[in-house]
């Protein structure tokens, strides 16, 4: 069943890569290429996992995760990371 969805070319491409930055880093990259023919909002709301090391049932809770937006030259970019490595 064709339902339309594709004609025109409006859609949206998504690229999620993963890497390694180091023993306790995951890197996350999310590319969104609009293949319309015009420009188009689009909303990106990626799932994060933490594993709960911060609740007060744990021996020794840790701070939460810090998830802040960093603005740059390509727009904007959104930074998790353990509260106890900001500096």
């Amino acid at each position: 069943m064709d339902t339309g969805i594709f004609e025109g070319d409006r859609y949206f491409d998504i690229f999620v890569e993963y890497a390694k930055g180091g023993p306790e880093d995951i890197l996350v990259q999310i590319t969104a290429a609009n293949r319309g023919p015009e420009a188009a909002e689009l909303h990106v709301l990626p799932t994060l996992w933490f594993r709960n090391d911060w609740a007060s049932l744990t021996a020794k809770p840790a701070k939460r995760p810090v998830l802040e937006q960093i603005e740059g030259p390509g727009g904007h970019r959104d930074d998790c990371r353990d509260a106890s490595r900001t500096g």
